[in-house]
């Protein structure tokens, strides 16, 4: 057993015996603040550095609005204002259909498919020795139980006979009662009494998103009544066919050849549209469009009652033509804009002094190229409003006073088209 002996100097090496072992009392422990201290310190210093971060990352925020805001200061307020009034709309929406159920699939289909009659047309084509006859199909809706029924006019332009099929099967001969080839609308009517008419909804009470199905004839009367459905795609999507601009729903119901003058119905199977065209490609698929029914509504009136789209202003020209900067060079033309190549008689162009080869370069204050340009500026007046045009003569610039004319056939309701000249070109 070893043992140990203490020496009250083993500390200092003093008197030591080498043949005793002598215990070394450990140094006592020292109280270790050290990492309780540096801990606080720690903790302290994040929290400094976090509230300096955050302050330093709001003052650049500040900043950048305030530079935002100041390089827009004229546009203040109206970003705000443009997202309080479509959340307005919104909910407004919302609120109007709050008394109204929405409909099963087959029960919309029930309440509107004896609405919809399928269209089939006849007509001639070519010349006097090589004529032929040609056929086609579309839809309509039945807007009254007394047999007025609207349709688009690309259904039954050139046709020389109309039949029209109700879901009874009953077929019927069918006259045309008005068109307009600016909506690419016409009304048809049919002898006969008690039609189930179509209920009509409200387009603008539309949202992005809402429920839609198409009802018509797709490729012809033997897919009669056929029923397909999607979602509005969007909303006031504007389109220019065959020169004229519109105003569009756009849905990915499947809307084929046929189906052109049949409905767009919302999920309480009201019309909310008339479909007219769709996207073809190899690339696009889902792509449609119907006609709006409130836009529809206001034209079918006046087709009935007049047989024409009243207060439609008219400049009075026939064929006008685009000139390119390009093809200003080329031809030597005095300035780019609208080349005047005929006017109409008595019509507000030639009442304003405006003579076959001038060049349009601005129409009612904005400088206009093309020819839908000033056809966009034109329709936000009506007729008898008078506007200022600009014209190059020959290289001199003159000023003139033009005064809008209403768009009015000069022919029959039953026979009405677009004003024409006798070479049959489009006046303006």
């Amino acid at each position: 057993m070893n043992h140990y002996t203490w020496h009250p100097f083993d500390f200092k090496n003093e008197n030591f015996d080498n043949n005793s072992k002598s215990l070394m009392l450990p140094k006592p422990k020292r109280k270790r603040t050290f990492y309780k201290k540096n801990w606080f310190v720690c903790i302290m210093t994040a929290v400094l550095t976090a509230a300096l971060c955050m302050s330093g990352f709001a003052l650049i925020i500040t900043r950048a609005d305030w530079i935002r805001g100041t390089s827009n200061k004229s546009n203040a307020g109206v970003d705000t204002a443009a997202d309080i009034s479509q959340t307005q709309a919104f909910f407004k929406h919302i609120n109007d259909r709050k008394d109204k159920e929405e409909l099963s699939g087959p029960a919309i289909y029930e309440k509107i498919h004896s609405s919809i009659v399928s269209i089939e047309t006849k007509g001639t084509s070519g010349g006097f020795l090589n004529s032929s006859v040609t056929v086609g199909s579309g839809s309509g809706i039945i807007l009254s139980k007394d047999g007025y029924i609207v349709t688009n006019n690309h259904v039954i332009a050139d046709a020389t006979e109309v039949t029209v099929t109700l879901s009874t099967g009953k077929v019927y001969n069918a006259k045309p009662v008005a068109k307009d080839t600016e909506t690419d609308l016409a009304v048809i009517k049919i002898d006969a009494t008690d039609l189930p008419a179509a209920t009509l909804g409200d387009s603008d009470n539309l949202l992005v998103g809402d429920k839609a199905y198409a009802i018509g004839n797709p490729l012809g009367k033997n897919l009669y009544s056929s029923f397909t459905g999607g979602f509005v795609s969007g909303l006031n999507r504007s389109l220019n066919i065959d020169g004229e601009s519109g105003n569009f729903i756009q849905t990915d119901t499947a809307i084929n050849p046929g189906n052109s003058g049949g409905a767009l119905v919302n999920s309480y199977g009201e019309v909310v549209g008339i479909n007219t065209i769709k996207y073809s490609g190899e690339n696009v698929e889902g792509i449609g469009f119907a006609i709006p029914i409130n836009d529809a509504k206001l034209v079918v009136d006046e087709l009935i009652k007049k047989g024409y789209v009243s207060g439609r202003p008219l400049v009075g020209l026939i064929d006008p033509k685009t000139i390119s900067q390009a093809e200003k060079e080329y031809y030597d033309l005095s300035d780019s804009g609208i080349y005047i190549t005929s006017l109409a008689s008595n019509g507000g162009a030639e009442k304003a002094g405006l003579k076959v080869g001038d060049v349009i370069t601005y129409f009612d204050g904005a400088r206009v190229k093309t020819v839908e340009e000033l056809n966009t500026l034109k329709d936000k007046h009506k007729a008898g409003d008078t506007v200022d045009v600009t014209i190059n003569r020959d290289g001199k610039v003159l000023q003139k006073k033009l005064t809008l004319t209403e768009d009015k056939p000069d022919v029959t309701a039953s026979q009405q088209t677009p004003n024409m000249n006798k070479s049959g070109n489009k006046e303006k």
